[in-house]
């Protein structure tokens, strides 16, 4: 806009030419009658300043609005869809950036818990095996006490005492009955208890004899015995008949249980040192359990069938026709306190119970990590065939 003639001040100041001391004098009377011509005073009021002022709410605390036909913004300003996009993009990136914390938090996770389970079963494996060779070597010490059962005749021990009779003493065996008597030396009464059991204490066994080879006094198979019994007393002949075919129930049971223990041993060991299969282990078991079922029965079929050994000194008494003597309350036979096992059948029972916890131990052992797993590889092979079935349901819709 141009003040009389003159080009205005936003274009630069006005002097006129050949004047230099006229220019400030030109500046100030051009700009003073641009000012009147251009009517700024009413102008400014004719706008409405104070109206605009009070309807954009100034006053209130309202922003300031642009004036009209002022721009609506200047370069760089922001505005509300701007903010608004940055701060979502922000947001954004903050979601992203905990997202992926996360995630490296938890491969970390996964790496360390794979880590952990591949040192847990090689820990698991190492332990295992080493229990493993345990099992085997307690397997072994079962089946030789199931053997050593066999070669001694303590099964059953009793002992009396009577008013001629220092001890008498009845041990039971599988085959043999052995009676050992001590009579009271310096007793000057009536000795015919003594007497009466002497001839039970001098026998000899036919082609029975000790370890190193010499006869033992007392001693009785249990078929001569039978045979004796039967022949002089049919009231007795059951008890004898008992004894007799109480000892072949060990005799057989045994072997089978130590047999069963030994190989259960053995399919252990072949199991985790040769070939890890799932029968194997399972057959070791199995003949594991067999060994314990053998040595139960064989125990508890014995105790069972077997006479009570109370009750042989008043059938001897009964046999020499001195049945009253032999149950007199003062002048009797009084049974004297011990414990009425002998060692081979404590070692039986021993033996039972250790058998049936290295089973117990064997059947909570871990698998070892070779083993085919039936269960896993059903599983597997369902999930192949079902995927495979898929794929040709949609391939042959696809073709169609």
């Amino acid at each position: 806009m141009a003040y009389n003639g003159q080009p205005s001040s936003s274009q630069g100041p006005y002097y006129p030419a050949g004047d230099g001391k006229g220019q400030g004098k030109g500046y100030q009377e051009g700009w003073g009658q641009g000012y009147q011509q251009q009517g700024w005073n009413q102008g400014y009021q004719q706008q409405g300043w104070d109206q605009s002022h009070q309807q954009q709410g100034w006053d209130q605390g309202g922003a300031p609005q642009a004036y009209p036909g002022a721009p609506q913004g200047y370069p760089g300003q922001p505005t509300p869809e701007s903010f608004a996009m940055a701060q979502a993009e922000h947001q954004l990136a903050a979601m992203e950036e905990t997202q992926k914390h996360k995630e490296e938090q938890r491969k970390a996770h996964e790496v360390e818990k794979l880590a952990h389970e591949v040192r847990h079963v090689a820990r698991a494996q190492s332990e295992s095996l080493f229990v493993a060779k345990q099992s085997c070597a307690w397997a072994l010490m079962n089946a030789l006490v199931y053997g050593l059962c066999l070669t001694g005749d303590q099964w059953g021990v009793s002992t009396w005492h009577a008013t001629s009779v220092a001890e008498l003493t009845i041990t039971q065996g599988l085959m043999n009955v052995e009676v050992d008597l001590t009579c009271k030396e310096h007793f000057h009464g009536d000795k015919k208890l003594c007497n009466m059991l002497r001839p039970w204490a001098d026998h000899e066994a036919d082609g029975a004899t000790l370890a190193d080879g010499s006869s033992s006094p007392g001693l009785w198979t249990n078929k001569e015995l039978k045979e004796h019994v039967c022949k002089r007393s049919k009231e007795y002949c059951i008890t004898a008949q008992r004894n007799y075919y109480a000892g072949y129930i060990p005799l057989f049971l045994l072997p089978i249980a130590a047999f069963g223990e030994f190989m259960s041993m053995m399919l252990l060991f072949f199991y985790w040192h040769i070939k890890p299969s799932t029968s194997m282990r399972k057959m070791s078991l199995q003949l594991g359990f067999l060994g314990v079922f053998c040595a139960a029965m064989s125990f508890t079929g014995w105790t069972c069938v077997r006479p009570w050994l109370s009750g042989f000194p008043r059938m001897f008494a009964a046999l020499a026709e001195q049945k009253g003597a032999g149950n007199g309350v003062f002048t009797g036979f009084m049974e004297t306190w011990r414990m009425p096992v002998g060692w081979c059948l404590a070692c039986c029972f021993g033996a039972l119970v250790s058998n049936l916890g290295r089973i117990m131990m064997q059947w909570n052992m871990n698998y070892h990590q070779d083993e085919w797993d039936p269960e896993g590889d059903k599983a597997l092979l369902g999930l192949e065939n079902e995927s495979l079935r898929a794929a040709e349901k949609e391939l042959a819709y696809g073709a169609a």
